[in-house]
């Protein structure tokens, strides 16, 4: 049974962090437009503050895209402790099935665990999405990483590698004979509170978690993992993992300046201007920072805003960091109010819309017939024809493929929640086991979403669509209505799927 959960909320200032400072950070996001899903920040094993961006509430699971690689890592920190498992060990060694017909490559033959750890393969980057190599079972994702062409001398180099990490969480499940969210909670999570219904999406074959991406749990699991690794394998007297292996595991173990990236990798974390983080795909994020005793962890979904890392971090230490006392500050009612007035009305932003057009009543209801795209065109649509539908709200964009008729409805100033058409309707996809889509494969997906538009111009109309289930992503389209003709721009910042809405098209009424 889920123990009571093993962080305690305190008063900002009681943990020496002005209140203030937090309201300042959460402002800085905000005014930047950072699509937030969720904070929560922590000191002295105590939260300071913890908030939701509607819909997005506590303990709902999230994807953490990449932090899974930090997870993985700390499985096979415990079979290290276990003794079952040796940081020198070949790591095919422990897949003889999974091993290609043909003689190992010397390089492959030499990667260690450790290696993998430390993203120090032997090969130029994720092995399984690799299209020019012919694998016999391309989802089979643990077989591909042997198979793969290598290039260079394991445990030399920092070459960031997915796969390496997806084979890490299969040798953990392969040892355990359970997944590595259920083995973490056998191993003392689950009395700290972690919750109960954490999983991953499962690799191609589902075979083995998704340990590389597919992690999926709550803003306050996410929270009691980053407090253990603070707290160097230890939390409230409960020791969950051995000093020696989180120490190693959250310290520079190579190089990585040639990423782009200056402060260094460990195993499976990385280095940063003040301590180590765990970091996922789109704000994912565990900022902990030893020195302050403190972390700040946060969900989101920024895959469309290539420059939201960079201001959630530089906020922190600008915002709250430097703010930061060693003692207890004084209690303040007022700012305290004022914080959580502001963490009460946090939400996802739809479009702002500030007009209605006379062209949209000119243009609702109306089919127009798409002209065909070469498919050879570079960023070409395949729609055979589509219409846009308003009402005072908002309206809904039908459109026509190869595949039928689909329907996304979108609101002025709000979001309508939906899930995106073309994708398996609930009752098909509920308690089966979620798998990775579109990379050989497109098994039922179910891809909950919410939309909204506005227009910014008099013939222009935006929509904006995210994603918000364990696939997430941001669909932005562009209608441009002039006079009998409409030209569709549709970009998407997701993984493999909407592959099909990127792109341009024409048609005319």
């Amino acid at each position: 049974m889920t123990g009571s959960y093993a962080l305690l909320t305190k008063s900002p200032e009681s943990l020496g962090i002005p209140s203030a400072a937090i309201l300042k950070y959460l402002k800085t996001l905000d005014a930047a437009g950072v699509n937030m899903h969720g904070f929560l920040l922590a000191r002295h094993s105590s939260i300071a503050a913890e908030g939701y961006y509607a819909p997005f509430y506590q303990g709902q699971l999230h994807r953490m895209y990449s932090t899974s690689k930090s997870f993985a890592s700390f499985a096979i920190g415990l079979l290290v402790d276990d003794g079952k498992v040796r940081l020198t060990d070949k790591i095919a060694s422990h897949f003889p099935d999974k091993l290609p017909k043909t003689p190992l490559h010397p390089y492959i033959e030499a990667m260690t665990v450790r290696d993998l750890l430390m993203m120090s393969t032997c090969f130029a980057g994720t092995t399984y999405n690799r299209v020019n190599v012919d694998y016999e079972d391309p989802t089979d994702w643990v077989a591909t990483f042997f198979a793969c062409p290598p290039d260079r001398y394991p445990g030399q180099t920092f070459v960031y590698d997915t796969s390496a990490s997806t084979v890490l969480g299969a040798l953990a499940e392969r040892l355990t004979g359970m997944t590595v969210p259920d083995f973490l909670r056998a191993r003392g999570f689950e009395q700290l509170g972690f919750s109960r219904e954490a999983t991953a999406v499962k690799t191609e074959s589902g075979e083995f978690s998704w340990m590389g991406s597919g992690l999926l749990c709550s803003l306050r699991d996410l929270a009691l993992f980053a407090q253990v690794c603070l707290g160097q394998g230890e939390l409230n007297g409960r020791r969950i993992i051995s000093r020696e292996y989180i120490a190693a595991a959250t310290s520079k173990q190579i190089d990585n300046s040639l990423s782009g990236r200056e402060y260094g990798y460990g195993y499976q974390f990385w280095m940063s201007r003040a301590g180590f983080n765990c970091s996922g795909l789109g704000g994912q994020m565990a900022y902990c920072l030893p020195g302050k005793d403190a972390f700040l962890a946060t969900i989101a979904d920024t895959q469309g805003q290539s420059w939201a890392g960079a201001v959630m971090e530089d906020a922190l230490h600008s915002c709250i960091v430097s703010e930061m006392t060693e003692n207890p500050l004084p209690e303040n009612p007022q700012d305290q109010k004022a914080l959580a007035d502001f963490i009460a009305g946090l939400h996802v932003k739809p479009l702002p819309n500030t007009f209605v057009p006379q062209t949209a009543q000119e243009v609702s209801g109306r089919t127009y017939h798409m002209n065909a795209n070469d498919p050879k065109a570079a960023g070409a649509l395949s729609w055979r024809w589509m219409k846009v539908d308003f009402t005072a709200a908002g309206g809904a964009l039908t459109y026509g493929d190869d595949e039928g008729e689909k329907t996304l409805a979108f609101g002025y100033n709000a979001f309508q929640a939906q899930n995106f058409p073309g994708f398996a309707p609930p009752e098909q996809t509920q308690g089966k086991p979620m798998l990775v889509y579109g990379f050989h494969s497109k098994p039922a997906l179910t891809l909950p979403c919410m939309t909204s538009a506005a227009w910014v111009g008099e013939k222009t109309l935006n929509l904006l669509c995210y994603a918000t289930g364990a696939f997430l992503g941001t669909l932005k389209m562009q209608l441009v209505f002039d006079r009998d003709h409409v030209t569709v721009h549709s970009v998407k910042f997701s993984e493999k799927f909407w592959e099909d809405l990127q792109g341009f098209q024409s048609g005319q009424l």
